[in-house]
């Protein structure tokens, strides 16, 4: 007997898996672009939907929340005044979420 149970009897676990920060909710893929990338100063932001992103959260390579713009269009210009690095733009489009990384000069 091992913990309660007989060996040789079945036992039931219950396992919770949580999966890795940065890959849930994430929609299809669509057309998104970014320019100029790299940037000194800011991007425009191009892509082939008639739904507008609800928002945009820009992080560092930490995580940390650098930046967030509300209600962004195709053709907007994200200004961005930050130190030289790689960030990531996660977007929200309807039901999606969309990210894509950002190098700043």
């Amino acid at each position: 007997m091992r913990n309660g149970v007989p060996f040789g009897e079945p036992i039931t676990v219950e396992l919770n898996v949580e999966p890795p920060v940065g890959t849930t909710d994430f929609g299809p893929e669509i057309e998104l672009t970014l320019s100029p990338n790299p940037t000194d100063n800011g991007v425009w932001i191009r892509w082939e939907s008639s739904e507008s992103i609800a928002a945009a959260v820009l992080y560092d390579l930490t995580g940390r929340k650098v930046h967030q713009f509300e209600q962004l269009w195709s053709n907007d210009f994200l200004p961005l005044s930050l130190s030289p690095g790689i960030y990531q733009l996660v977007f929200s489009v309807g039901r999606g979420r969309y990210s894509r990384r950002v190098i700043v000069r």
